[in-house]
């Protein structure tokens, strides 16, 4: 993994995922600024590497925006950021439905034990059981724990 904190456009972006092609990263993080949608969209059918984002992003407005332009292949929202638990589950049903993995930024006691409940619901149509991992590199949730 690599995290840009938004520091690229989408010209440096590209500059750098092609020098960190080679080193088999997982995901590059937040490479562009955080709304720049249409740049996400674009910079993820230019590279070869799987985009992360959303840590940066506070509505499920913004989430479904960068979903529906489909400029990411992880979604990361910050329990925190987005209000709590209750907009956090919201966003990661929204991002259920893209078929985009739910990877939470920062706080784990928090994010973590929801990353799981999100994944692994009684009422989720999916499951990580369901799609095949980059590379097979997801944890388990047992792995987690």
């Amino acid at each position: 993994m690599v995290d840009a904190n938004q520091f690229w456009d989408l010209p440096a972006a590209r500059r750098a995922a092609r020098e960190l092609a080679a080193y088999d990263i997982f995901w590059l993080e937040e490479p562009l600024p955080a709304e720049d949608f249409r740049g996400y969209a674009d910079l993820r059918r230019l590279i070869g590497i799987p985009v992360a984002a959303g840590e940066s992003l506070y509505t499920e407005a913004q989430f479904r925006e960068l979903l529906l332009a489909g400029g990411i292949d992880f979604i990361q929202p910050n329990v925190c950021r987005v209000g709590g638990i209750t907009p956090f589950l919201r966003i990661a049903r929204l991002a259920r439905q893209f078929s985009v993995p739910v990877m939470p930024h920062l706080l784990p006691d928090i994010s973590g034990s929801s990353r799981w409940r999100c994944r692994w619901s009684p009422s989720s149509r999916t499951s990580t059981k369901d799609r095949s991992p980059p590379s097979g590199r997801w944890p388990s949730p047992a792995a987690s724990r």
